[in-house]
């Protein structure tokens, strides 16, 4: 199985726990005299068995993650090499990055926030836009690139059981 698949397994057994949970929940109460749907005792046993798959398997992922190597020019630095740990930090800072600068160049947009009456006091954007724009052009490209090649070392990378 590839990297990418143990992945994929991660989300189902956590779309599992939820479904699980929910119905736990759905069949704690009957009316009296009536019986429950389901058993929530098996239910929970259940929920129990697949959160130790999921400890097992997000662990090795992890241990992997570690161990695998990315190759990456970000732009405007030389290429480096990094763990696919320190990629997916790095992806989810450029993430926090992007968004801070899109939500700053909303901010500077005077013509979406005011309407221009001559009693109204005057604003002024302190920011340029068009140098935050393209700090969120750069980062963006920088993103795609980095989530490219950890997609690729997802589908490269075999998944062992380390735990």
């Amino acid at each position: 199985m590839k990297l990418a698949e143990a992945l994929r397994l991660r989300s189902d057994y956590g779309q599992r726990l939820e479904d699980l949970h929910r119905r736990v929940e759905r069949n704690m109460i009957v009316q009296e005299g009536d019986e429950p749907q389901e058993d929530p005792s098996k239910l929970t046993k259940e929920y129990d068995e697949v959160c130790s798959q999921l400890v097992k398997l997000v662990s090795s992922i992890n241990l992997i993650n570690a161990e695998i190597k990315i190759k990456y020019d970000i732009r405007g630095r030389a290429l480096q090499e990094m763990t696919m740990t320190q990629a997916l930090a790095e992806r989810d800072i450029l993430k926090k990055k992007i968004q801070m600068y899109r939500s700053t160049a909303d901010g500077a947009r005077l013509d979406q926030k005011f309407s221009y009456f001559k009693s109204e006091i005057k604003f002024r954007a302190v920011l340029e836009i068009p140098p935050i724009q393209k700090t969120i052009d750069d980062l963006s490209a920088n993103l795609r690139g980095l989530d490219v090649k950890i997609q690729e070392a997802n589908w490269l990378e075999e998944y062992t059981e380390r735990v």
